[in-house]
């Protein structure tokens, strides 16, 4: 499995990229091993799993491509006074009905493995997608549904 997560990372990171990983690195070992063979400049993010990762930080915000995003483990932590774009981990494809891969009402977007196919995913193929069109996106494989484009017999 983890030499899987490494060859999906490396087919799409190159050397002079940065990653944010967005928490649970790690549960158990030693890291080292696995972030060396991992492609680009490794920024940590601190889930509830990530006891080894020790210069983990709790949380960045960067800007990018006109967006301002919160960068966090687990959404529950987003600060009330944060109006911008969350990106996130930690829900996994547990409650995909708060956290898809897109959630424009509440403006989340889950990172978590399950929703990305396993593989890292660029800021320039999220802000393609015009994030403030969208209402809610399943996975990054799905077809995003639009504002004001409800699909038949769904109600969120």
């Amino acid at each position: 499995m983890n030499r899987d997560l490494v060859s999906r990372w490396n087919s799409v990171v190159g050397a002079g990229d940065t990653v944010y990983c967005l928490g649970d690195f790690c549960m158990r070992g030693n890291p080292v091993p696995w972030i060396r063979a991992l492609r680009g400049r490794k920024v940590f993010i601190r889930g509830n799993h990530d006891n080894a990762l020790m210069r983990a930080r709790h949380h960045s915000v960067i800007s990018y491509g006109g967006y301002t995003f919160y960068l966090v483990h687990d959404p529950c932590d987003v600060p009330d006074s944060w109006k911008g774009w969350v990106i996130h981990g930690h829900t996994h494809n547990n409650r995909m009905d708060i956290h898809p891969f897109i959630n424009g009402i509440r403006r989340t977007i889950n990172v978590s493995c399950e929703c990305t196919g396993y593989t890292p995913v660029s800021l320039d193929r999220i802000i393609s997608l015009d994030l403030d069109t969208i209402e809610r996106m399943e996975t990054l494989s799905d077809r995003p549904v639009r504002k004001g484009h409800p699909v038949p017999g769904k109600e969120w």
